[in-house]
């Protein structure tokens, strides 16, 4: 799933319109002269330029089978906990 697909999911959720933008790497540098934040996002740019792929044999080696939660599942959890929250 990328990262946009998931962001659909939450606006979906949300039930209303998302914008998105990409940012490439020469404009998130061009960013980072001026912004520290971005700057540090320079650092991961790896996790968002190549399929991220996980392994849960280790994980389940050490705790067992498990069920994994759907995206819609977690999200709409996510959110309706974030909605209960009380805010400062």
């Amino acid at each position: 799933m990328t990262g946009r697909e998931f962001l659909d999911l939450v606006l979906a959720e949300l039930g209303r319109p998302g914008k998105t933008a990409a940012v490439g790497r020469p404009m998130q540098r061009l960013i980072g002269l001026f912004n520290p934040t971005v700057r540090a996002l320079g650092e991961t740019w790896y996790q968002r330029d190549r399929p991220f792929v996980s392994d849960t044999s280790k994980f389940t080696a050490t705790f067992g089978p498990f069920a994994a939660t759907p995206h819609t599942d977690a999200i709409a959890a996510t959110l309706d906990w974030y909605r209960a929250a009380p805010t400062p």
